[in-house]
This record gives structure tokens, sequence and C-alpha cells, in this order.
């Protein structure tokens, strides 16, 4: 955590070494409400600081592009409030 962000960390090198090395990360919200920050990548390895709503959560796509192949994987965040019941979002995509 930093401050009110948690980084998350995407290795896609296992993938990589069977497929072909990452050219670029790419991360969309594609449900929720979040802020993505401070994307970074390296390595087949993407970085980003996400900061989310305080009573929701957030599915998060991240995208590993190579020349030829595009692997997505999915994030879901969750922020859970005593007594109330937290928003999967994953469960509705």
């Amino acid at each position: 955590m930093e401050g009110d962000k948690e980084k998350v960390r995407v290795d896609f090198s296992p993938w990589a070494e069977d497929n072909e090395d990452v050219s670029s990360v790419e991360w969309t919200v594609k449900a929720g409400t979040a802020n993505i920050q401070n994307e970074s990548y390296a390595n087949n390895i993407g970085e980003a600081l996400i900061s989310l709503d305080q009573t929701n959560g957030a599915l998060i796509e991240v995208k590993a592009i190579t020349a030829n192949l595009i692997k997505t994987v999915y994030v879901d965040m969750m922020v859970y409030e005593l007594n109330k019941e937290p928003i999967d979002y994953a469960e509705s995509y």
C-alpha cells in the first residue's frame, strides 16, 4: 500500500516464456470505480497504483501485448465495509 493506493503487480513471465516477450501492458477499469496511476512495465511484468472508491470495488482488465498476441487477465478488487455486502464485479462481468 502507498497511502490509499495499492500497488498491483501482474507477472506475465510464465506466459511469455511459452509465447513471446511482452512489449506493453494496458490497464482498464471494466466495472466499478477505480483510479489507475503510475503504470509501468519491465521484463514481462506490469505494475500500477490503484485507488478504489471507499464503498465499492472494481474489476480491472490487464492486457499483455506482444507483436502477435494479446493475453488478458482480470484483477477483482473489493472494499469491505462492516455490516454491508460488498459488490463483486467479477460475478456480473
